[in-house]
């Protein structure tokens, strides 16, 4: 299991490898200007991804372009003048639901967090942890976090945490605290703030295929009260719940041999306290 957690977690710290040059011809394209750089450059990242899908297939990482997708007799999703299907599919709360290929959720992320900060004024520090580049903290910025909320990037890639630099010193009033951090061997003594911290994560779990009980330990440790957003594939981890696409995505969790655990080692987390979740999402599961 843990070499399958490897793969995947080398092959992300690989794609990062080139990406701090990127991001200087990045920034040199927008003029400096950090807010049109982290448009761009999730642009670049978004565009790549829209045209591909990730697998596993002996032991090695695969991507393979998207084809169009057959949908029963003689049924195709009709392709845009970009060559992309004008639908795709995804999972809201276990149910299929069909969205615009270039409507990325990902990118809703931001959004939602200010706006649960705004009601939530309690809140000293925000941490994402696995943050890569730093796009979700830069839009939280962007977007209208309070100035008085701390923002961490806790990132394991070098890479990743050299081009969230980049932003940084693009713009000095983006006010980032950036540390090596890996989910498999959590270290949240960095986060200076002991009051209310909010902790969030999107798509980075689910690329370990059983986090240890640290992480969420650690969470519950780090603070007096501590909120977790998870935005993640689990929603067939919920015994409870059988949602309609809940065993398609644990068939295909399993084939990759990303995440089945979180919801476990969550309400393991402590028999006194717990992380307060407000919201474990399940808002991507794969194009059908």
């Amino acid at each position: 299991m843990a070499a399958r957690t490897d793969l995947w977690v080398d092959y992300y710290n690989k794609g990062f490898e080139r990406e701090p040059d990127l991001m200087d011809d990045v920034l040199k394209d927008a003029g400096g200007n950090a807010f049109r750089a982290m448009i761009i450059y999730s642009d670049k990242l978004g565009r790549y991804e829209r045209h591909v899908e990730y697998g596993e297939r002996d032991g090695q990482v695969v991507i393979e372009r998207y084809e169009l997708i057959e949908r029963g007799p003689g049924k195709k999703v009709p392709n845009s003048p970009t060559g992309l299907p004008v639908f795709g599919e995804a999972s809201i709360i276990g149910e299929i639901t069909r969205i615009s290929t270039y409507m990325e959720l990902s990118c809703q992320i931001p959004l939602f967090l200010v706006d649960y900060l705004m009601e939530h004024e309690s809140i000293e520090a925000v941490v994402e942890l696995s943050s890569g580049a730093g796009e979700k903290l830069i839009g939280l910025y962007y977007l209208g976090s309070p100035r008085d909320i701390r923002l961490y990037g806790a990132e394991s890639s070098h890479f990743a945490r050299q081009i969230n630099r980049r932003f940084v010193e693009a713009d000095k009033g983006f006010d980032v605290s950036i540390h090596p951090f890996d989910l498999r061997q959590p270290d949240l003594s960095f986060v200076e703030e002991n009051g209310h911290v909010l902790y969030f994560t999107s798509w980075s779990i689910m690329f370990v295929q059983n986090i240890g009980p640290d992480v969420f330990r650690s969470m519950v440790a780090s603070a007096d009260r501590v909120t977790g957003i998870h935005f993640e594939l689990c929603g067939f981890q919920i015994a409870a719940v059988d949602f309609p696409v809940s065993r398609i995505q644990e068939s295909e969790v399993n084939s990759k041999g990303w995440n089945i655990n979180l919801c476990q080692r969550r309400s393991e987390s402590s028999p006194l306290r717990r992380p307060d979740c407000p919201a474990v999402g399940e808002v991507k599961l794969c194009r059908l």
